[in-house]
């Protein structure tokens, strides 16, 4: 029985589902067995018998939705040499409760844990290379995890949507992708110092009071961290040359920022809707301030340390009572009241234009008709 299972495993002849029930016993348990190399793509998925997987000394590769699916599966055994668990491998799993992978284990590919519902402790393995896009994703049981240093990049929605609550990041890691922590109740974060980039929408709609960026990261992307309603503090070193547009649109108790001196432009909306934000320094070297850039009526004192090149009218579009310090030649404020006469009157000019030309319009009706 054993051989045929190896012969099915590493040459896939037969079909997974119907094949692989027979070796699964009667509590659920399977037990692959030693001298297999790799648990063919998709060969359990959706066997309902499993609730536990035993993995031989021998096992190097789990592959692609090899267990997808398999939705009353609650305990994962892994061994120490394990190299890979490929794409939505474990996806849907939704009792899996616990994982140690081995640290043997050198990636964890796209969705490998993807919809895994009730997954509250997971420990990564240390010499981890690839962590894969959405392998995470909505495990929203898992309220902490320890990403190893061994790791360069968090893929994009990574551990979006989780429930983590605690997160550290090694040194080590470069680049967080694109919403990888989207909606985490995350209260404190700690980031990396080896950090460079920070992806679109990364911490967006996280729970974090404080914010420190640390020295050396050189990029934010937009909306990195939209939406975080807690965020009061945020502190970005000098070392950051962008910020990416609504970077931080909608953090409503935000109060306390300092902005990078390696900062050029102040992209549209960075601070828009930061309804409790008071008081702002703009760096020397900013040369462009773009439209909505510091929205908010609540703000008291904008100063500025050099002089922009190109300041959008409706930069600071809702600043009426607030006091600019080192004001240049070429800063215009538009009050929120004057910017809703103005659309007023350009809607009306519109309107006047269109009623012109559907009367020209009818008159040369009337005139073809006669």
């Amino acid at each position: 029985m054993f051989s045929a299972i190896k012969n099915f495993i590493e040459t896939k002849k037969f079909y997974s589902k119907t094949f692989g029930k027979k070796y699964v016993d009667i509590n659920g348990v399977l037990t692959i067995p030693e001298g297999v190399k790799i648990v063919s793509m998709e060969m359990f998925m959706e066997n309902q018998k499993i609730t536990k997987v035993v993995c031989p000394k021998s096992l190097e590769v789990i592959g692609s939705g090899a267990f997808k699916h398999c939705e009353n599966l609650e305990e994962v055994v892994f061994n120490d040499g394990l190299k890979s668990i490929g794409s939505k491998a474990f996806s849907g799993c939704s009792k899996l409760g616990k994982l140690n992978i081995p640290d043997s284990v050198g990636a964890i590919k796209n969705g490998a844990f993807k919809y895994c519902i009730m997954l509250k402790d997971v420990k990564l393995s240390n010499n981890l290379k690839t962590l894969g896009k959405n392998a995470f994703y909505y495990c929203f049981s898992l309220q902490s995890i320890t990403i190893p240093s061994s790791l360069k990049t968090i893929e994009d929605h990574a551990f979006s949507h989780c429930g983590l609550k605690e997160l550290t990041i090694c040194d080590g890691i470069e680049t967080i992708g694109k919403k990888a922590f989207y909606s985490n109740p995350l209260e404190t974060l700690h980031l990396p110092n080896t950090l460079k980039s920070i992806g679109v929408g990364a911490f967006s709609c996280c729970h974090m009071q404080n914010l420190h960026i640390p020295e050396g990261t050189t990029e934010i992307e937009a909306q990195a961290f939209k939406n975080c309603h807690r965020l009061i503090a945020a502190y970005i070193p000098n070392s950051v040359e962008k910020i990416g547009p609504y970077a931080f649109q909608n953090d409503v108790n935000l109060r306390l920022v300092h902005l990078s001196d390696g900062l050029t432009e102040m992209k549209e909306g960075l601070f828009d809707c930061c309804v409790k934000f008071k008081e702002l320094t703009i760096p020397k070297n900013v040369k462009t301030i773009e439209k909505f850039a510091v929205n908010t009526k609540a703000i008291e004192k904008i100063r500025f340390e050099g002089t922009p090149e190109f300041v959008d009218e409706n930069a600071f579009k809702l600043l009426w009572h607030g006091k600019i310090v080192n004001k240049p030649d070429n800063f215009v404020i538009t009050k929120y009241e004057e910017h809703q006469e103005q659309n007023l009157k350009e809607n009306k000019v519109e309107e006047e234009s269109k009623d012109a030309e559907q009367e020209k319009l009818s008159e040369k009706m009337e005139k073809a008709l006669a």
